[in-house]
């Protein structure tokens, strides 16, 4: 009877055990970990928000280009959810595959960001679980001298179902180099989200990108579809010019033969 017993409970102990090993394996398929935080027990259905902050900047913010990278097998952009609270104008594309563009230019309107304040918003409603990141990318950033800015803080807070989960987390840098080289402007961006004045310690690492060089087009020729002459013009017209020139100068030559053959 007593072997009985201790069979059956090592049974139910075994059962147990692969139950225990079972239930988070079943858990992590329905959550979604979002910039490595596993704690958040974020669902399916559910909508995440992810709020970018600015702040320790010690001149107003004149102008910025920068980028929102998150991967759609994941997350799903919610319509109308792009906020920029701290800016009165900004030209944004929130429909880009897998990125949320957005610039500003305002030299009259500088944004003050010496204490931390939103400087983008964005909500997406999640798809299915798994691991995946919101990450950030500024290709430009500058003050009125037009300059980019040396000191600054971004942080991030992040909500789910408009509840705060998350508060001043250091943001993830982009760092897919096809991007990185794609937006590298004058900007230099740090993993630690700081500035190159105000940064420091090992995690105050550049993150940057191959500039694209752009090619300048002389106006004065156009492209051919902007009402502007074809580049091939100014050659023909040089090489009209040498021919007549050319033909001048036989002209020239026979005449002064039949001249001279005359006075003989």
């Amino acid at each position: 009877m007593k072997r009985t017993i201790k069979t059956i409970s090592a049974v139910l102990m075994m059962a147990l055990l692969v139950a225990l090993t079972i239930i988070p394996s079943f858990a992590a398929k329905d959550t979604l970990v979002v910039n490595s935080q596993d704690k958040l027990n974020i669902k399916k259905g559910d909508v995440v928000t992810y709020e970018l902050d600015l702040g320790d900047c010690k001149e107003g913010v004149v102008g910025l280009q920068a980028n929102l990278f998150y991967d759609s097998q994941y997350l799903k952009y919610v319509d109308d959810s792009l906020e920029f609270p701290s800016f009165e104008v900004v030209v944004s594309n929130p429909y880009l595959e897998n990125r949320i563009h957005f610039n500003r230019t305002d030299v009259i309107n500088k944004a003050d960001f010496s204490k931390s304040k939103p400087f983008v918003k964005a909500s997406f409603e999640v798809l299915k679980g798994g691991e995946t990141e919101i990450t950030y990318f500024i290709s430009e950033l500058y003050g009125e001298d037009m300059t980019y800015l040396k000191d600054f803080t971004f942080t991030y807070k992040l909500y789910v179902n408009d509840k705060r989960v998350l508060k001043d987390e250091t943001p993830v840098l982009e760092q897919d180099k096809d991007n990185l080289d794609l937006y590298q402007g004058a900007f230099t961006n740090y993993a630690d989200g700081k500035g190159e004045n105000n940064g420091s310690g090992d995690s105050h690492v550049s993150i940057v990108g191959e500039s694209q060089k752009v090619v300048p087009t002389d106006v004065s020729q156009g492209d051919g579809e902007t009402g502007g002459q074809p580049a091939i013009l100014p050659t023909v017209l040089v090489i009209l010019g040498i021919v007549v020139v050319l033909v001048g100068i036989i002209v020239i030559i026979l005449v002064r033969n039949i001249v001279s053959k005359k006075e003989k």
